[in-house]
């Protein structure tokens, strides 16, 4: 099973979920980049992505204890809800490419187009 998982809204390192839902299973994390996927802010604080040609979205690689993976999955499926299914993307990390998990949109259709973050970032939805 894969042991990374690419946060970009609420489970990022420096986000309030962080703490509860990921810290007991992370053992690393550092910045990232998913191409080829849009953000869209579908209503604060809850962001959402999407694969979309030529957008890209900012966000953190989590590094997960390899003994505990399924656990940490567990967590934040439950966190993260209905709203969202769980698959495998691409993050561009430190100068190369590596296979995660991530959270996408379980109904694409719903993200209203005034709600797309053109930077991908969703921190800056927040100042």
């Amino acid at each position: 099973m894969i042991p990374r998982l690419f946060v970009y809204g609420t489970l990022r390192p420096t986000a309030p979920a962080f703490v509860p839902v990921l810290a007991p299973y992370a053992v690393a994390h550092r910045p990232g980049v998913l191409r080829d996927h849009a953000l869209y802010a579908v209503g604060l604080p809850y962001p959402a992505i999407t694969p979309e040609a030529g957008y890209r979205v900012i966000g953190d690689l989590v590094e997960l204890d390899p003994g505990r993976v399924g656990e940490a999955l567990a967590a934040a499926d439950s966190f993260e809800g209905d709203g969202y299914r769980r698959t495998v993307v691409t993050v561009e990390a430190d100068g190369g490419t590596v296979e995660a998990w991530a959270y996408v949109a379980a109904d694409p259709w719903m993200l209203p187009s005034d709600a797309l973050v053109p930077s991908g970032d969703w921190f800056e939805c927040l100042d």
